[in-house]
């Protein structure tokens, strides 16, 4: 029964440290992205 547990705990963990990873690679894309393309005030039109 625990070895289940660790089972589901270590796909769990995978699986949030993915959905962080996406999540500061597109913020830095939406971030970056549009200063790149030369569009002033980029930062402020996005929020």
């Amino acid at each position: 029964m625990f070895e289940t547990i660790g089972e589901i705990d270590d796909m769990v963990s995978g699986h949030m440290r993915g959905q962080l990873l996406a999540m500061i690679v597109l913020s830095a894309l939406y971030a970056v992205g549009p200063q790149l393309l030369g569009l002033r005030l980029a930062i402020p039109s996005a929020c």
